[in-house]
C-alpha cells in the first residue's frame, strides 16, 4: 500500500492565493515523489480536497492501494462519514460540489477493483516529518506561485536514485522568492 501525505495552503492579499501539496512514499516508508500545486482563488477547504484529489487520482493511474494521511478534519470526515449521505441529496448545498462528485467516482471505481482508498487524520503541526514535508511544499507553492505572478501551475517530482525530474516547475528568480516571508 503507498501512503500519500497531503496538505493544503492559502492566503489573502490583494486576491485569494492557494496551494496544495503530496508527498508520495514507498513500501519501505521512503519518499518516491511530491506534487504542488497552486491556482488563484483558493480557499485552505478547497486545497486541502484538491490535494486528496490528486492523490486518489495517483492512486487510481498506478492502480495501488493508497492510505491517504490529511491533516484537515473537513475532509477526512468528508470522505469517511458524509459523501455518500451528500450523494443521497444530489450533493445540493455542498461546497465544492464538482470536486466530490470527482472524488466519489474515483473512490466508487477503485472499490470496484478491489483497492478502496483509505483517508485518516494525522495531527499538523506535531511532528510528523512527512506531514510537515507535505505543508512545506504547500508554503513553497504558494510562495512561488505569488512571486512567479502565474494563475496556476503544477509541479511534480519522481525520485528514481538520483534521477530527478520536473515537470511544469516554475522558474522563479531566487533573490525574488527569498524576498517573500509569508507567515514568517
Amino acid at each position: 500500500m503507498k501512503t500519500i501525505y497531503t496538505d493544503g495552503s492559502a492566503v489573502v492579499l490583494d486576491k485569494k492565493y492557494g496551494s496544495y501539496a503530496a508527498v508520495v512514499l514507498g513500501d519501505d516508508g521512503e519518499c518516491v515523489g511530491e506534487m504542488q500545486a497552486f491556482m488563484e482563488g483558493g480557499t485552505v477547504g478547497l486545497m486541502e480536497l484538491s490535494a486528496l484529489q490528486w492523490a486518489l487520482f495517483y492512486a487510481m493511474e498506478k492502480d495501488v492501494h493508497v492510505l491517504v494521511r490529511s491533516d484537515s478534519e473537513y475532509v477526512v470526515k468528508g470522505y469517511n462519514d458524509w459523501l455518500e449521505g451528500w450523494e443521497g441529496r444530489n450533493f445540493s448545498g455542498i461546497k465544492f460540489r464538482e470536486i466530490w462528485l470527482n472524488i466519489l467516482k474515483v473512490k466508487k471505481k477503485m472499490d470496484a477493483f478491489g483497492r478502496r482508498p483509505v483517508v485518516e487524520w494525522v495531527k499538523g503541526h506535531n511532528g510528523d516529518k512527512w506531514n510537515e514535508q507535505a505543508d512545506a511544499l504547500a508554503g513553497e507553492a504558494l510562495k512561488m506561485g505569488i512571486m512567479g505572478e502565474r494563475k496556476f501551475f503544477l509541479n511534480v517530482r519522481h525520485f528514481v536514485k538520483e534521477d530527478v525530474k520536473f515537470v511544469g516547475m516554475p522558474r522563479v528568480g531566487l533573490k525574488k522568492y527569498k524576498q517573500l516571508k509569508i507567515g514568517e
